[in-house]
């Protein structure tokens, strides 16, 4: 997807903002790359927000402070996974590893969908076509 530090800078926060504003919380940052790192700062220190969790499979190895995804299962409140990837070549397998353990509307996709996924503008969709029907 490629965008440059700006627009990267502006997405996450532009995606974390609406998710804040539409009553995400409790949030769980993955993967933990470039995109993560920026994503777990401006969470911080712009929103004043502290992750609850970090996922990365391959970092996990090496920094006990970060879990991989199988610890999703393990979690029995409700959180929101902030998933980071934008690289084409993972970005299907990262996002099904997620959805094993977590519902979709508790997934925000920082890249994809500017912080509404796609399952919620599919029900916005869905429910204004229903009411079309009826009305």
């Amino acid at each position: 997807m490629g965008c440059t530090e700006v627009n990267r800078d502006q997405q996450i926060c532009k995606t974390l903002a609406e998710a804040i504003s539409g009553g995400k919380r409790n949030f769980i940052i993955y993967p933990f790359g470039v995109n993560g790192v920026y994503t777990k700062i401006f969470l911080n220190e712009r929103f004043g927000i502290q992750e609850k969790y970090i996922i990365d499979n391959k970092l996990c190895k090496l920094n006990p402070q970060i879990h991989n995804v199988e610890f999703l299962s393990a979690l029995t409140d409700k959180y929101t996974v902030l998933l980071t990837n934008n690289s084409p070549d993972s970005y299907t397998a990262i996002r099904e590893s997620v959805r094993r353990y977590v519902d979709e509307e508790d997934i925000v996709d920082i890249f994809r969908g500017g912080g509404r996924n796609l399952y919620q503008a599919w029900k916005i969709q869905r429910r204004s076509f229903m009411q079309s029907l009826v009305g």
